[in-house]
Formats: C-alpha cells, structure tokens, sequence
C-alpha cells in the first residue's frame, strides 16, 4: 500500500476499526488490539487496555484513542508501550490526523459549545 493510500484510509476510520499502513487496530472488550488477518500473521494481540474507547484512529507510529471511561485522548505506538494521555477532553465526538496533528471535536453541553481541537504531533 502507498503511503498516500494509509494516510487517507486511517482518516476514514470508523467508530471502533482504525488502519494504519501495516495492521488493523480495533477496539476488542475494552483492549486497542491488532487484526491478525492484516498484521504479521502471529496472531491478535493486545497493544494496551483501555477504559471504555470509543474513538479509534491510526498511523504508522501510533494509535490514538479517547477513554471515555478516563474523559482523555490518549495514544499508545504501533510497536507497543505504555500509553500516553494526550489531553483530557469530555464528550469527544470525533477525531482526525494528518502528518502534522491530531483534531478532534466535542459535543455541545451545558458548560461549554460544540468546539475543534487540534494537538501537534
């Protein structure tokens, strides 16, 4: 797959699937996990535990997901490691990356609007 082609299918990543150029990363009983049938062949394994992921998006370093259960976006790397919180943030609506950033947006509530966020990389 060209790099051209990962970047734009991991945008398009839904609800609980996420790609990125060599795996499929899905969202597994709470746990961010590899589909076997993409990866490397050994098998599903389990990248980090999660509480309640509800947003899931990939690329060729890192799989980044909000915790609904933690109220955060956080991301763990393909090759596996602790995971890392990148911002606390409730409601999360939706994500989206390019080669520069993370966005997401969040639903409107009584304390505060509909807003877009963006982190650098």
């Amino acid at each position: 797959m060209r790099q051209s082609e990962c970047t734009c299918l991991a945008v398009c990543a839904a609800l609980s699937t996420a790609l990125s150029c060599n795996a499929i990363w899905g969202i597994f009983e709470g746990e961010i996990r590899d589909d076997p049938a993409t990866a490397d062949g050994s098998g599903a394994g389990t990248l980090a535990a999660a509480n309640y992921p509800t947003r899931i998006l990939a690329d060729a370093t890192f799989v980044y997901w909000y915790s609904d259960g933690a109220k955060q976006l956080q991301r763990v790397r393909t090759s596996g490691g602790a995971p890392e919180t990148l911002a606390d943030s409730t409601y999360i609506n939706g994500l989206a990356r390019d080669r520069r950033a993370i966005y997401w947006t969040t639903w409107h509530t009584e304390e505060l609007p509909a807003s877009v966020f963006k982190l650098a990389k």
